[in-house]
């Protein structure tokens, strides 16, 4: 699901998160709804405070896997800085990999305009050291993107669960004084 350039609202549309409703007035709301009785639209409202509450678990999650893509990315960035730099000094590149576990190789790397790099699921892709700059650049940005999205997000679903916690207040409140004031016949 693409987000890139849509406002908070058309994302939130997009992706079925309604508005919490700010009941203050429980005698109000009642009237209106006449279909509900007390009982019945604080359990509704414990039902929504439950659906924000798993919304709010899965965008952390959401958030947290995104943000493990990250560090990647920027050491992928170093490394390519640190060929760019190597190839202006006009200095051959030593190094050292890994063959297998416990053998290892030194070599000489003289051709550095150039890079491999892991896309996962054993596939590697070569570029040039500009384009995979550029390539790398793009994805950092959007990831940055895309967590200021779901920072924006939880965000707009912390004040959905507060409202709902307030109006879910007010109807305990009603429901006791209601009670309270019920002639009780003996």
């Amino acid at each position: 699901m693409t987000t890139v350039g849509l406002t908070l609202q058309e994302r939130l549309t997009k992706s079925g998160i309604p508005a919490a409703e700010i009941i203050e007035d429980v005698e109000e709301y009642l009237k209106k709804n006449k279909d509900l009785t007390a009982e019945d639209a604080h359990q509704k409202l414990q039902n929504d405070y439950r659906k924000y509450k798993i919304l709010e678990s899965e965008m952390k999650a959401l958030k947290e896997k995104i943000n493990e893509n990250l560090p990647d990315y920027e050491q992928a960035k170093q490394v390519i800085d640190f060929l760019k730099m190597k190839k202006a000094s006009g200095e051959t590149l030593k190094t050292t990999y890994k063959l297998t576990d416990e053998v290892y190789q030194h070599a000489e790397v003289e051709d550095l305009d150039s890079f491999v790099l892991y896309m996962g699921a054993y596939v590697m892709v070569e570029y040039p050291l500009d384009e995979g700059e550029e390539f790398i650049n793009k994805n950092i940005a959007a990831i940055n993107q895309r967590i200021t999205e779901i920072d924006e997000e939880l965000e707009y679903i912390l004040n959905q669960i507060t409202i709902v916690e307030v109006s879910t207040a007010h109807f305990i409140n009603y429901m006791i004084t209601t009670k309270k004031n019920k002639p009780t016949t003996a």
